[in-house]
């Protein structure tokens, strides 16, 4: 049996191939192929495709900063006002819960 490392190896390497260019539709039923030989083929490769995709995420959030820097907390956690939830710091308007 496969061990867990590797199969994760496998999957990240699919993830990879299958988001660059060339893939073909040999790739694609290679890749079936493998994923339809083990649950546990499947499951490292969703697991995969959802780190690229919160990998992806977290890149666009951070646009705007250098590498290697920290931004600082954008909000603070005390409410500024009734019905206010959240104020931004150094700044006196109030985020607003959307109502509905």
């Amino acid at each position: 049996m496969e061990s867990l490392e590797s199969i994760k190896h496998v999957a990240a390497s699919w993830v990879s191939r299958r988001g660059g260019e060339g893939w073909t539709a040999a790739d694609e039923a290679q890749l079936s192929q493998w994923l339809e030989a083990s649950t546990r083929n499947l499951i490292a490769y969703v697991r995969m495709e959802a780190t690229l995709r919160e990998t992806d995420r977290l890149k666009v959030l951070g646009a705007g900063f250098r590498g290697g820097e920290v931004p600082s907390a954008i909000f603070s956690a005390r409410s500024c006002r009734p019905g206010g939830l959240i104020r931004a710091s150094g700044c006196s308007e109030c985020v607003h819960a959307p109502s509905g």
